[in-house]
């Protein structure tokens, strides 16, 4: 039982708004599986929301989720939570405040729950500073709360893993991948640089983010990202990959690739491939493996998953769609951030130096 409740106010009802505490992870990720999850529970999820309420995340801590309470039987019936980030603007920074997560059963939809939240994180944004806030999720929905969608969010091309070049009889690698260490940190930094300056606008990362991004994340939670390095066959690195640690259906998604002033894309990419193929046919089979076993579990039939794509989200430009685009077979159009700015006078200034070059 939670002791410790911060109430925030009563909204009639027998219902309360109130902050969380790390005594309510149990039931934010049992909540937040149920409630996401489109066909079944999903794991996932609750392994990320783990993550995010373990005190160990550089951006968000229990204390930035909200949850409305039914008082009687102290169950969670709508949560949404505040990410706080650093984006900059071709150089300029700025604070940003991210609500994700939203939920509500669906028995106590259509009530205003969601609007007192975010009322409420909107507040809790402008106390730390963000001169904006931006969220992922469905159209129209969120444009009851002052966001516009503006920005692109992602996309990519695709290539099928049977077209990955293999390689020739007698040739090795040229190249070899590891996942990084904090060591790798000074070199991650400058490469991230250098791949954020294809764009206006990007994510900030501190070293401390860099540290929970190599050692602090929940394995097999949604969206843990596996950091590898590229190195020559003299053990120096030249190169980054970012990829997903599980699969998205049948593909694996890859989020970044980036290598050195000087190195050769056309030469080193295709054995970047074939790691990245390697990779996902072992997740595939772990994947394989827990379905069977769930299968067996609920007396259901089991069909095996199948590995079919590479996905390049690197967005609608990147080197590799130039060095190989005879490898691209089918291409994801980005979808759109929502974007909140309630002060944009205040914002604009903040870019002008931006606007004026």
């Amino acid at each position: 039982m939670n002791s410790n409740k911060e109430i925030i106010s009563d909204l009639g009802d027998g219902l309360v708004l109130r902050r969380a505490t790390k005594e309510d992870t149990d039931a934010l990720a049992k909540f937040n599986g149920t409630v996401h999850g489109i066909k079944e529970y999903d794991t996932s999820l609750d392994i990320m929301v783990r993550e995010m309420m373990s005190g160990t995340h550089p951006h968000i801590a229990p204390k930035d989720f909200t949850i409305v309470e039914e008082v009687e039987t102290g169950k969670i019936v709508s949560s949404l939570n505040l990410i706080g980030q650093t984006w900059a603007y071709d150089g300029i920074e700025f604070g940003v405040g991210r609500p994700e997560l939203v939920a509500t059963l669906e028995e106590y939809r259509r009530k205003g729950l969601v609007r007192k939240q975010m009322d409420l994180v909107h507040q809790w944004s402008k106390e730390s500073g963000h001169l904006v806030q931006a969220i992922t999720g469905i159209p129209w929905y969120y444009s009851k709360f002052d966001y516009e969608m503006t920005v692109n969010l992602g996309g990519g091309q695709h290539i099928d893993v049977l077209d990955i070049p293999k390689i020739k009889k007698k040739e090795e690698e040229i190249i070899s991948i590891r996942k990084a260490t904090n060591d790798d940190i000074p070199f991650l930094k400058e490469l991230y640089r250098k791949s954020n300056q294809r764009g206006l606008l990007n994510c900030k990362r501190s070293t401390k983010m860099w540290k929970h991004e190599i050692r602090g994340r929940f394995q097999e939670g949604m969206g843990t990202t596996i950091i590898k390095i590229i190195e020559n066959l003299s053990g120096q690195p030249i190169g980054l990959i970012f990829h997903e640690g599980l699969l998205w259906g049948e593909r694996l998604a890859i989020n970044n690739y980036e290598l050195m002033e000087g190195i050769s894309w056309l030469e080193i990419t295709p054995g970047v491939l074939r790691h990245l193929k390697v990779t996902a046919e072992d997740y595939l089979v772990l994947d394989n493996e827990k379905s069977k076993k769930k299968s067996e579990e609920e007396k259901k039939d089991f069909t095996a998953k199948e590995l079919r794509y590479l996905y390049l989200y690197f967005g609608e430009e990147h080197p590799f769609y130039t060095v190989f685009p005879n490898l691209l077979i089918k291409k994801s159009k980005p979808y759109t951030w929502y974007m909140r700015v309630e002060d944009l006078p205040a914002f604009l200034n903040l870019i002008k130096p931006v606007l004026e070059k």
